[in-house]
Parts: C-alpha cells; sequence; structure tokens
C-alpha cells in the first residue's frame, strides 16, 4: 500500500462539503504497487481521530481485512470460469 497526505472532502452537519487533513491510501495487489485495486481517501474527524500516518495504516489493513474474503471469493469465481 500507499500512503499519502491529502485533503479529502466530507459533508459536516450542516450539509455543507468541507475540506479536512487526512490521507489517500491505494491499495496494490502485489508488493511491485503495478496495479492499485482500491483507493481510500481518510479524513480526521471521520474515518481517522488523528492526522498520524500510523492510524491510516492501520485503518488501511483494517479495511484489507474485511475485504479480504470478498476478493478472495472474487478471484476464485474468476478464475473457475477460465
Amino acid at each position: 500500500m500507499k500512503i499519502t497526505p491529502s485533503r479529502p472532502f466530507r459533508v459536516n452537519r450542516d450539509g455543507q462539503s468541507v475540506q479536512c487533513d487526512g490521507f489517500m491510501i491505494e491499495i496494490y495487489d502485489s508488493k511491485e504497487k503495478k496495479n492499485a485495486v482500491d483507493i481510500i481517501y481518510a479524513a480526521v474527524g471521520y474515518e481517522l481521530l488523528e492526522n498520524d500516518i500510523h492510524e491510516a495504516e492501520q485503518l488501511a489493513k483494517d479495511y484489507i481485512d474485511s475485504e479480504k474474503l470478498e476478493l478472495r471469493e472474487m478471484m476464485e469465481e474468476y478464475h473457475g470460469n477460465e
């Protein structure tokens, strides 16, 4: 994965679009980072409590863990159709 600082937009309680501190998290299918399989934007005050890269890394790991089964099933279905 690759994590870079970003300023993602979120909608606040008043329904207004606000720009927040945060990170862009790119998730790749291999260590070579040739094919991004997902891109997540994490904003402080929404997905993150603090503007901390370690917190963004943990969010990405949790996301990967939660999606791992679904991705595995999709890959098995894809390879089963060959």
